[in-house]
Order: structure tokens, then sequence, then C-alpha cells
């Protein structure tokens, strides 16, 4: 029986902590679509950052790829992500009223 474990070994250049993160996301998106959570304390905590978390990772990753400083990058991503939930915060606000 083979024993060696090349199936499992993370690609030149990937970042272990990275794909982890990536699979907890993912894991993360089922749980908060099963039915057990939906309507509990955890289906708002799990949509709550679930996400901002993917968009986070994708930038970082393309931050890799670019070369482009880490530090610019999550800056740039997280601007929009605060302008866009400014924007929805104000909607529903606004709409709660009527």
């Amino acid at each position: 029986m083979n024993t060696s474990q090349e199936g499992i070994q993370p690609t030149a250049g990937r970042l272990v902590w990275l794909d982890a993160l990536k699979g907890l996301g993912i894991i993360l998106v089922v749980m908060g679509h099963s039915p057990l959570v939906i309507g509990t304390w955890v289906y708002d905590l799990i949509f709550s950052f679930h996400l901002p978390l993917f968009f986070a990772l994708a930038g970082i990753s393309l931050v890799r790829q670019t070369g482009e400083s880490v530090f610019w990058r999550a800056a740039s991503l997280i601007w929009i992500y605060l302008v866009v939930v400014k924007q929805i915060d104000r909607k529903f606000s606004s709409s709660a009223g009527k």
C-alpha cells in the first residue's frame, strides 16, 4: 500500500491558512442554508460575516497574484464594502419608518 501523501501536499506558492479559511467559509455557507439554523442566532452570526470573509480572502488571493500591497488592497475592499453597507442600511432604515 502506498502511504505517501503526494495527493494532499499543497501546490507551491499556496498558503495553507488561506485555503483553510476558504474551506471554513464554505462550511459556514452550507450551515447557514441548513434548515436547522435558519431563524436562530447561529444563522444571524454566520450571515453577519461570511460574505465579507469571502471578499477579503478573494482580495488577498488577488494581491498575491498582482504583487500589490496587501494593506492597500484590503483598504480598498473594506472602503467599498462599508459604502455598500451604509447604502443598504440607509435604504432599509428609511423604508422601515413607512
